[in-house]
This record gives structure tokens, sequence and C-alpha cells, in this order.
């Protein structure tokens, strides 16, 4: 695969895409996941149609939230799964690499021209 994502980020971005994908779906269409659930646990005689509106409400509410917190998430693992190889490199410079490299900064800003 690709080295620049390394593969715990590669897998963790598709369980979290695949999570907000299921949360977005089940924020968009409630009544039908309700139905679902409705159907699979609850007896016939619990249903109201007042109870199920507040319920698809909520459902549609609170998923919505869920779904962009998880988006959110999923982007943080990302951006910090495309620098962690930078990151790595980084903890292993030895002393003389990073006197080198401080010195290269130095030289660079002194030679740019300041706007």
């Amino acid at each position: 695969m690709d080295e620049r994502l390394p593969l715990p980020f590669q897998i963790a971005c598709l369980i979290l895409t695949a999570l907000f994908v299921c949360a977005f779906n089940l924020s968009r269409e409630p009544r039908s996941w309700r139905r679902l659930y409705q159907s699979t646990f609850t007896s016939a005689d619990r249903i109201s149609v007042n109870k199920n509106k507040s319920i698809d409400a909520k459902l549609k509410k609170f998923g919505i939230r869920i779904a962009m917190l998880i988006l959110v998430v999923d982007v943080a693992v990302f951006l910090f799964g495309i620098t962690a190889p930078s990151r790595k490199r980084q903890n292993e410079m030895s002393l003389d690499d990073w006197n080198r490299f401080n010195e290269m900064k130095r030289l660079e800003s002194i030679s740019a021209p300041s706007l």
C-alpha cells in the first residue's frame, strides 16, 4: 500500500467513513430505520403515531450531529496519518542532523527577501 498513509490510519479512516455513512443515512431517513427497529424489537400494541414522529425528529436531530462528529474525527485521523511519516523522521533525527537543519533554516531566512 501507500507509505504516505500508514496501514493503521487507513483502517481507522475506512471504519470511520463507514460509520459516517451509516449515521448520515440514518439521519436522512429515520422513518425506515425506526420501523425496522420497531418491527424487530417492540410489540405492535406499544406503537403510537405521535411518539413515532418525536422519535423520527430526535433521530434526525442527533443523527446529523453524530455524523458530523464522526466526519470531523475521520478528517483528523486522516491528517494525523498523513503527517505521521514526517513526525517519525523528526523523532529519529540525531543532534547533528538537527544542527544542520537549523543552520539551513537560518541561512534561508537570511537570504530570503523580507516583504
